[in-house]
C-alpha cells in the first residue's frame, strides 16, 4: 500500500520496522531476564520472612531478631535492584517506541523526495500518514506482548516443576 504513494521509498520504512523487530525480541529477552531475577528475588525474600514468622518464638527466644531483619533488607534490596533495571528497562523501550511514528515517516518522506526525488501530493501525504499511524501501535505494543508471553512461560515452567515433584510420604 505505500507503494502505491510513495514507490521504492517505503522500503526504508519496512528496513526501519524490521529493525525493530529484531530490537523487540533482544528487549522481550532482556526483560523476561529482569522478571526471571525479581521473581527470584522475591522468593528469596519471601522464604526468609516466611522463616522468620514461623520461627519467631525461636528467634526472639535468641534474640536474632536484627539478624533476620538484615538478611530481609537485604533480600529486599537485591530485589528493588531487578525491579529497578526492569523499570528502567521498560523506560528506555517506551521512549523508543515513541519515537517510532515520526522516525517511520520521516525516513519514509524523505527517501522518497529527498533521494528519489519523486514529488508529494497532500494526498499521497495524508494517506501515507495514515498507514504508518496504523503501523505504530503494534510496533508499540509488541515488546510488551512478547514480555508478557515470556513472563507467562517462566511462570508455566515453574508450576510444570511443582507439579512434577516427588510426593511426600508421612
Amino acid at each position: 500500500m505505500l507503494y502505491a504513494y510513495f514507490g521504492i521509498g517505503f522500503t526504508s520504512s519496512v528496513l526501519l520496522i524490521a529493525g525493530l523487530i529484531f530490537l523487540n525480541f533482544y528487549l522481550a529477552k532482556l526483560t523476561a531476564k529482569f522478571t526471571k531475577r525479581v521473581m527470584g528475588a522475591k522468593d528469596n525474600r519471601m522464604n526468609t520472612t516466611t522463616e522468620a514468622l514461623d520461627n519467631i518464638q525461636h528467634i526472639k527466644f535468641n534474640s536474632w531478631i536484627d539478624r533476620f531483619i538484615n538478611h530481609i533488607d537485604s533480600s529486599r534490596k537485591v530485589e528493588e535492584k531487578w525491579i529497578s533495571q526492569r523499570y528502567n528497562l521498560a523506560t528506555v523501550n517506551f521512549g523508543i517506541m515513541s519515537i517510532i511514528q515520526p522516525l517511520l515517516s520521516f525516513s519514509t518522506f524523505a527517501v522518497s523526495v529527498l533521494w528519489l526525488g519523486h514529488s508529494v501530493t497532500l494526498g499521497s501525504a495524508v494517506a501515507g500518514l495514515q498507514i504508518l499511524t496504523l503501523l505504530q501501535e503494534p510496533t508499540r505494543w509488541m515488546p510488551f506482548f512478547l514480555g508478557v508471553i515470556m513472563q507467562f512461560q517462566i511462570s508455566i515452567k515453574w508450576i510444570n516443576e511443582f507439579l512434577q515433584c516427588d510426593e511426600m510420604n508421612d
